[in-house]
């Protein structure tokens, strides 16, 4: 259901099937027979569907309407191909994500993420991503053409001017977009109301990415901002209030992983992986199915590094593989 939560700004949740998320809370800004869509939703008929014909209720025009990705994850990015193709508009992403976006097809899958799962101690096998919803419901056929945005450009649409910034930490490349008369942000999933940001590690080249993230948290938080309109769950009203819970969450997160670190000699971002707790439902950490079990390596890792870069750890690379210990 297509609902305006504010002056020419609608809101309309897209489902994501069989996935933990539910929805995508997927916005739209109208500046007459102008529209400008806020992320998409996966290649997949159920979000299809729902996604355009919230676009064919609000009038939307062939040539008149573009789409803001604020990251490249198939939740946000999966239709934005069929987008373009159909409304011949602008798609503005970050260079960053837009490369792993388009890098992100079934053939090259393998060549960008199997050798990371090596690092975290995961056996490195192509079908660990089979059933993943980044690769099953991604951007489909040619390569997605973007309108690249980098932090401090200027996007101005009807009433309102957006700033884009700089929210790296969820991927290396999220960006939001804000308005400083306003004071609203849409965040991506940078900050998510009642559930918390999946922060991984993607690169070594991209340094403690979780460290990036808390200073973009720091960032968000010194702006005026009254409102945050974010991708999944409610929208949030308290800003100070929900950031100063995520700091509270990672603090406490990056205080368990030391703490397991210290119950041994070495251990690899699987094995710590494996020995955190999670709040989903499975016996064991081997009944996760791959993608949760990606998740949370990767979660594990980005908390490793984290340490490791504020001198609370260090590593060693045995057969290819990560190993740390505390310090």
């Amino acid at each position: 259901m297509l609902n305006e939560i504010a002056k020419n700004i609608y809101l309309v949740e897209v489902p994501l099937p069989k996935n933990p998320l539910r929805a995508l809370n997927c916005y739209f800004i109208k500046n007459g027979e102008n529209i400008l869509v806020i992320d998409s939703g996966f290649d997949h008929e159920e979000s299809e569907k729902v996604f355009f014909d919230a676009l064919e209720e609000l009038g939307a025009k062939v040539g008149k309407t573009d789409m803001f990705l604020t990251h490249l994850h198939a939740d946000h990015s999966g239709l934005a191909l069929k987008f373009k193709n159909k409304y011949q508009g602008k798609v503005y992403c970050s260079q960053i994500d837009t490369d792993y976006i388009n890098q992100m097809k079934h053939e090259l899958y393998a060549n960008r993420f199997v050798p990371t799962l090596k690092v975290m101690g995961i056996n490195p096998d192509f079908k660990f991503f089979e059933t993943h919803p980044g690769l099953v419901y991604c951007v489909k056929g040619k390569l997605l053409d973007t309108t690249i945005v980098k932090n401090g450009d200027k996007i101005d649409f009807g009433d309102y001017h957006f700033e884009v910034i700089d929210l790296s930490g969820h991927t290396p490349g999220q960006m939001g977009i804000y308005d400083r008369e306003h004071k609203i942000l849409f965040s991506g999933d940078h900050i998510l109301n009642k559930i918390t940001p999946n922060i991984s590690f993607w690169e070594f080249k991209y340094e403690d990415i979780l460290g990036t993230y808390l200073k973009n948290l720091d960032k968000v938080y010194d702006m005026e901002v009254n409102t945050i309109y974010s991708a999944h769950r409610g929208i949030i009203e308290n800003p100070k209030i929900r950031i100063e819970e995520l700091k509270k969450h990672y603090t406490d997160r990056n205080a368990e992983v030391y703490g397991l670190l210290k119950e041994g000699e070495k251990f690899s971002a699987a094995q710590i992986a494996a020995k955190m707790h999670w709040d989903y439902r499975a016996k064991n950490f081997e009944e996760f199915p791959n993608n949760q079990k990606w998740f949370a390596t990767g979660e594990a890792l980005a908390n490793l590094e984290h340490l490791r870069a504020i001198g609370k750890a260090d590593y060693v690379f045995i057969d290819g593989i990560a190993f740390y210990k505390a310090l």
